[in-house]
């Protein structure tokens, strides 16, 4: 990214905030801000479960935290549709130019949000199909957002239906079904998983991603065969300053192939264009955040952990302790999930971590008393061993 600003036609604001941006996540430590450590630890475990390598840990957290912050950046600034690099195949363009009714299968890469201000721009009606935790957090401003976009760029001549149907919804593939008979298309974002992990979920098909074996959701291939609609992978990798290529892949249709064959197939490739594109700029992908969610279950065995006999231990391979200025944090290595701890709980964990500590009915350290209901809770959740 090292062409002069001057040669792109967009606002100054918009440069000043990527450099701001930029200066911040490259610059900020990490150790005197709680949420972003947090964002290096789930990074950082999830590099190590599928061993990819990159140089530095922490830079690449930085790079991707970058990334994200700066696609939802650009769907403030309309401008960009006259900036983007719009590469088609050409059996794409024809749906595109036809507004069929189409399935456009994109991921969090680049800028990912610019496909949606793209398909407003052509007068596509669509549908956006996500999950109930997206919906909860960010569903009202993805409501204003897209409203917003299409008074902008086409200024009332547009009026459609938006919706967000939810996935895990029982009735969403009628949802779907009506939504299709009105000539609209639909929006999935196939790596998106904020919400729970998959592995619970029926509805899975294993593929393998980054040399690892993962637990990817069927639904874009099921509904594809079921309504005989064709996918378009949609890629929108950043190139350089401002400069955005939006990819139109191929067409993917049911051709002479039954339907367990063709949702098998069809999202194994899907993530095979997904993991061609993060292996070419691999912290343009978000996913890094939440890639443990679709990782079969991990079991972490506590090896070389065996407490002296009527001792405690910190369990030290599952749990890491977080201390910033005002705030203490255990973060799981196993779920990659973030507690806030209370200064006793953070007292009695570090003094257990440091010292050998007998077992007995009531422990005071530093003048708190925790009674053996404290114990057994962290007991319980492996926090401590004994």
């Amino acid at each position: 990214m090292d062409k002069n600003i001057s040669e792109f036609k967009l606002p100054y604001s918009y440069y000043e905030w990527v450099i701001g941006a930029r200066s911040y996540f490259m610059e900020t430590d990490f150790k005197s801000n709680p949420t972003l450590m947090q964002y290096f630890y789930q990074i950082d475990q999830n590099l190590n479960k599928i061993s990819f390598t990159v140089e530095s840990h922490e830079n690449f957290a930085r790079e991707v935290k970058y990334f994200q912050s700066w696609a939802s950046f650009d769907q403030k600034y309309v401008e960009l549709l006259d900036t983007i690099d719009v590469v088609y195949d050409k059996n794409s363009k024809e749906l595109l130019d036809n507004k069929q009714s189409t399935i456009y299968c994109t991921y969090h890469v680049g800028s990912y949000r610019i496909l949606n201000m793209y398909l407003l721009s052509k007068q596509i009606p669509f549908v956006l199909i996500t999950d109930k935790q997206y919906i909860e957090k960010q569903g009202d401003e993805t409501y204003q957002d897209i409203e917003k976009l299409n008074n902008q760029i086409n200024k009332g001549t547009f009026n459609f239906d938006f919706q967000i149907i939810n996935a895990e919804n029982r009735n969403s593939i009628l949802q779907i079904r009506d939504y299709i008979k009105r000539g609209y298309s639909l929006v999935f974002y196939i790596d998106g998983n904020s919400g729970v992990p998959l592995r619970d979920n029926k509805n899975l098909e294993e593929v393998v991603f980054l040399d690892r074996i993962i637990l990817a959701r069927k639904g874009i291939a099921y509904i594809s065969s079921r309504f005989e609609l064709p996918i378009i992978p949609v890629v929108a990798p950043r190139e350089d300053w401002g400069k955005i290529k939006l990819i139109f892949k191929a067409p993917i249709l049911q051709v002479d192939q039954d339907s367990t064959s063709y949702i098998k197939q069809t999202t194994k490739k899907l993530f095979l264009i997904l993991e061609h594109y993060i292996k070419k700029s691999p912290s343009q992908w978000e996913g890094w955040l939440y890639l443990e969610k679709f990782l079969p279950q991990e079991k972490i065995e506590n090896k070389d952990l065996k407490p002296k006999e009527n001792s405690l231990s910190f369990n030290f391979q599952r749990y890491h302790i977080l201390k910033f200025n005002t705030v203490n944090v255990l973060f799981d290595k196993l779920t990659l999930a973030s507690i806030e701890m209370s200064k006793e709980l953070f007292t009695l964990l570090t003094y257990i971590q440091n010292n050998q500590v007998k077992v007995m009915d009531s422990y005071c350290i530093d003048n708190i008393t925790y009674q053996q209901k404290a114990i057994d809770d962290l007991l319980e959740n492996q926090i401590i061993l004994k």
